[in-house]
């Protein structure tokens, strides 16, 4: 059987866009696994969708087409999915990613998905194949969701996280592309790329998951934090500065690490590659030792999730910081010249207007950091989303879903004291 990866259509080509390491990754798997894999960036092609699909499905005998995302890509995604059936009607669709793996009964209900991947692809994708191959019985993959012959959605037996990821190839770059995003950055495309001359940036993950729950966090890898060795991270590395010359560094982790000797070895190790890199850490992680050492190795800007100025909000957002740790770690990182970013979260089910203001207040006074404003989102599978779910403070509604770009907008009463999507710029006295 051919299979083809396509990547949902964010933007026309020669526009900035999130590279979908999902894809690559799996796709990296399947062909060494020795699948007829086909690879195709739709981003990176003037011609509709349709017709770049159409020309792949139709010149390589494609028989199944691979695509996902995160929840917020719904549109792209059907969009990708429609287009493949209506070019070839018989073709097997798969998606995966947060999309699916966060609520996999409303995807497959209200999209053209013959098979879901739930949680990591890798493994799971390549049993599929080899199902599909031998006509053997589906429900013996795991992590897998799909319609039976009687129109039941079946969802099969939980599939256990990748311990060992260095057991896993490294993205399929080439595959989809990559060289062409890095040549299309410039140093006016933002934060990341405003301190050189020449921006030519990766991005690599070096864990998976995080060991903290937030309330407002959903984490579509699992629940198990797993760390690469840093020898397996620096022969990519070094394939990517070989292959795309670059020169900043974007750590992709929910947490790059919770460990100083682990931070410590990366930075030392980094140095010789003479970039510029960012990673995301927490705020209790930090002190002057630690970011005189990230400064020492290249280090330019630190992303810290904030959320809160208010110890009763971060309480209730789980995220075990308080607001003495943010005051001190942000004060200790601006001092050492490094780049800030962070932002702060309104919509938690603890929020009042005493709360907001808290934090309003004290982000009035240090507009030094740069932290952005921002509500909630109610991710699906998110601990927030199952609470509003629980307490009925949202419409489940399928036409709220798709239009709120992936995920069901909190619909807090105005009688309330919670704050919610009733929020606004004249309720926090701008």
């Amino acid at each position: 059987m051919n299979y083809l990866f396509a990547t949902p259509k964010y933007v026309n080509r020669g526009e900035y866009y999130d590279f979908n390491f999902g894809l690559t990754c799996v796709s990296s798997y399947m062909k060494r696994e020795g699948y007829n894999v086909l690879c195709l960036n739709t981003n990176h092609n003037d011609n509709p969708l349709e017709q770049q699909l159409a020309e792949c499905i139709k010149n390589n005998h494609i028989d199944v087409i691979c695509t996902g995302g995160m929840s917020y890509h719904f549109n792209e995604i059907n969009e990708i999915l429609s287009a493949a059936k209506k070019v070839k009607p018989e073709i097997i669709t798969v998606v995966g990613g947060a999309i699916i793996t966060s609520d996999p009964t409303l995807a497959l209900e209200n999209m053209q998905i013959d098979f879901g991947i739930i949680g990591e692809g890798e493994e799971t994708i390549a049993d599929l194949a080899d199902a599909l191959h031998n006509k053997t019985d589906f429900n013996k993959v795991k992590g897998l969701a799909y319609f039976d012959t009687k129109n039941e959605l079946i969802i099969t037996e939980q599939r256990a996280p990748i311990s060992d990821l260095d057991s896993l190839p490294f993205p399929d770059y080439e595959g989809f592309e990559y060289g062409d995003l890095v040549n299309l950055i410039t140093p006016m495309d933002g934060i990341y790329f405003s301190i050189t001359d020449e921006v030519r940036p990766a991005y690599i993950s070096t864990s998976r998951s995080c060991p903290f729950g937030c309330t407002f966090c959903y984490h579509p890898l699992g629940n198990k934090y797993r760390q690469r060795s840093l020898d397996n991270v620096f022969l990519e590395i070094d394939y990517l500065v070989e292959k795309y010359d670059i020169n900043l560094l974007i750590i992709l982790d929910e947490l790059f690490s919770i460990n100083k000797t682990r931070m410590y070895e990366f930075s030392e190790r980094i140095k010789k590659y003479n970039v510029h890199w960012s990673p995301q850490l927490r705020v209790s992680d930090v002190d002057e030792e630690v970011l005189n050492v990230l400064k020492e190795s290249g280090v330019f800007a630190i992303s810290y999730g904030i959320e809160s100025l208010s110890d009763k909000i971060l309480k209730s957002m789980r995220k075990k910081t308080t607001k003495v740790q943010i005051e001190n770690a942000l004060k200790l990182t601006y001092n050492a010249k490094i780049g800030i970013m962070g932002g702060i979260l309104f919509g938690d089910p603890e929020e009042t207007e005493e709360t907001t203001k808290e934090s309003i207040d004290w982000w009035k006074n240090h507009l030094e950091y740069g932290l952005s404003l921002r509500m909630i989102e109610t991710i699906p599978d998110s601990p927030i989303y199952k609470y509003v779910e629980e307490h009925d403070d949202f419409d489940i509604v399928f036409e709220k879903y798709e239009k709120n770009c992936g995920f069901r907008a909190l619909k807090y009463s105005a009688n309330t004291n919670n704050m919610g999507v009733i929020f606004s710029t004249s309720t926090i006295g701008f």
